[in-house]
């Protein structure tokens, strides 16, 4: 995956650091079109965060056409009942969303 070269790597690492109930916070406000081979990598690694103890994903987007893809992907994952997606103005929302 050329556009992400160190994506499994970075995850890898803070998979490793993570305990039982952790959140993500993810900003793909600034990602328009999502290639077919980050989408796929994506899936697994949402498979991956649920199977390590994630238990919400706050999602932060400028595009519908973003949304579309990553949900799409969410579906596949099983994370669509731990996602919720935000607007790129929404991020203290999301930040609150992730607390409560």
């Amino acid at each position: 995956m050329s556009v992400v070269p160190d994506f499994h790597s970075d995850w890898d690492k803070a998979r490793k650091h993570a305990r039982p109930g952790w959140k993500i916070l993810s900003d793909a406000s600034e990602c328009k079109a999502i290639p077919s081979d980050v989408n796929s990598e994506k899936i697994k690694n949402q498979e991956k965060a649920i199977e390590s103890g994630c238990t919400k994903i706050a999602l932060v987007v400028n595009s519908a056409i973003t949304t579309i893809s990553i949900m799409r992907g969410t579906q596949e994952s099983g994370a669509e009942d731990r996602m919720k997606v935000f607007g790129s103005t929404e991020i203290e929302d999301a930040k609150q969303w992730l607390k409560s």
